[in-house]
This record gives C-alpha cells, structure tokens and sequence, in this order.
C-alpha cells in the first residue's frame, strides 16, 4: 500500500488552544458538572465535603489528601470560583471556603449522596421505628470503597447518628 501525504497534518508548535467564549465556559464550570465530576474524583469529593463544615487551611486538608494534590485542586476550584481563599489573622496561613457556586455544587453532591446511603440503609439495614440502621462494618465498606472517602466525613455531613440496638452501636438513618 502506499503512503498518502496528508498536509492537513499540524506541527505541535501550530496548535492554539481554542478561547471559549463565556457562555461555553459557563457550561464546563457548571454545578452540576463539577458536582458530576466530584462523584468520580474521591479526592475532590473529599475536599469538598471537608469544606462542608467551614473554612479550612490548607495545611489541614493535606492531613486527608496530599499535600501536592491538596494545593493543586484548590488553585483549580478558585480558579473556577468553587471556593475563596484568604488570609489568616497571623498572614501566614491560607484558609479556603466553599462560594455560593461551591455551595451549589455541595449541594448537589448531597443530594446523590444521600440517596446512594438511603439505598445501602433500605437494601441492607433494618427497619425501625424512627428509621433505617446498619451495622457499621457495613456502611464503612461501602462508603470507603465505592466512594473512596473517609466514613467520618459521609457520617457527620449527612447527619446520621450512633443509635444503640440491643447492645450494639449501629448507625441510625432517620426517615424524613
């Protein structure tokens, strides 16, 4: 067979990436997107549901996540307006907290998040009065491994509570 020349072919020195225009860059930034986007990326769901309970400084997000990995996924959340940063009363430490378009963002984490723990309460908790429980091991392996992040955050973030039953700690999910 023979070798066709192709001209359309570019050098990689041509190639220019391509300005968005707003409206285009409204649709990547999306909160929806993101929160789309948080659900497959267990580091950036974990930022983000730290953030949940009110600024934090960098130095101690990187105890969950890494450190490198902490400070690049904060520059691009800022960058997109998902979280502010400032400075600290001493000057030498960053806090960073959730935007109104983080909180959008949060919000619709929760909302799935939720509705994947009351399905793992319904499909393997028992039913009772105020609710749904689950024995701990349980919730923890699929929380950690299907979500990835640590089950502290998903406990306290979504409100459940350590319910005693028959002797046993188990977590509580009360119905609504």
């Amino acid at each position: 067979m023979k070798e066709v020349e192709r001209d359309w072919e570019m050098e990689e020195e041509e190639w220019e990436e391509p300005e968005l225009e707003e409206e285009e860059r409204e649709l990547v930034t999306d909160a929806d997107v993101l929160a789309a986007e948080a659900l497959t990326n267990r580091r950036l769901l974990t930022l983000l549901l730290m953030l949940a309970s009110g600024p934090k400084y960098a130095s101690s997000i990187a105890e969950v996540i890494p450190h490198s990995t902490a400070h690049r996924l904060l520059r691009k959340l800022e960058e997109l307006g998902v979280v502010a940063s400032y400075k600290g009363v001493d000057g030498r430490r960053r806090y960073y907290k959730l935007t109104e378009r983080g909180e959008a963002v949060l919000n619709n984490v929760t909302r799935v998040l939720r509705n994947y723990v009351a399905k793992l309460f319904r499909k393997y908790g028992k039913r009772v009065s105020s609710g749904y429980i689950l024995e701990p091991g349980l919730l923890k392996k699929a929380v950690e491994e299907q979500l990835g992040v640590p089950l502290s955050l998903i406990v306290g973030f979504l409100g459940l509570s350590v319910y005693k039953y028959y002797g046993e700690e188990v977590y509580l999910l009360e119905e609504r």
